[in-house]
């Protein structure tokens, strides 16, 4: 039976919230470094809302608050589905190992699929790192901004220098998402 909320056929039905908008980490395996880059993205995810509803926020900063909960929340979709194929290769490899212990020596073929999907999986957590980074450089100057606009005023400058992080933050997100559908190289 199709769930409505999942029937995108469905007239006027309402879609499941992404993990991101409603606060849930998603089904990642526990403990693995691609599940706390993802929690600590959607912490960011979650303050950045908070931050665009806040009454602190100067006019200035609306707009460029909102482009980078925008952003930062379609970045988290993304490193969603990384960090989910990240587990999928982890637990290629585990049963590789798992399947192979006592057994014959590698062969060429094998060994060099191992080596793909651990090169896979080390450039996408690297890129995982990227996206996180610019997220919390955009966070942390919005929220510079927004405590030290009584003390100098904004000038054009400063949203200019926000607005340049967003393109760095969506760059990154760009550069995951590519690296992510990038294809494998074949099999030798």
């Amino acid at each position: 039976m199709v769930r409505p909320d999942r029937d995108p056929s469905s007239a006027g039905s309402r879609r499941a919230p992404a993990p991101w908008r409603a606060g849930r980490s998603p089904r990642l395996r526990a403990g693995t470094e691609q599940a706390r880059l993802v929690g600590a993205l959607e912490g960011y995810v979650k303050d950045l809302r908070s931050l665009r509803s806040s009454a602190d926020l100067p006019d200035v900063l609306t707009d460029p608050a909102i482009e980078a909960l925008v952003a930062a929340g379609g970045g988290c979709e993304v490193a969603v589905r990384v960090a989910r194929a990240v587990d999928r290769l982890d637990a290629a490899l585990e049963r590789v190992h798992a399947v192979g212990q006592g057994g014959p020596p590698s062969t060429a073929a094998s060994a060099s699929a191992l080596g793909r999907m651990y090169d896979r999986r080390a450039r996408l957590l690297a890129a995982l790192h990227d996206g996180l980074a610019q997220v919390q450089d955009l966070h942390s100057e919005l929220l510079e901004l927004c405590a030290t606009v009584d003390l100098y005023g904004l000038g054009g400058a400063e949203v200019t220098a926000v607005s340049r992080r967003l393109h760095l933050l969506r760059q990154a997100f760009t550069a995951l998402d590519e690296t992510a559908t990038r294809a494998l190289p074949p099999s030798e």
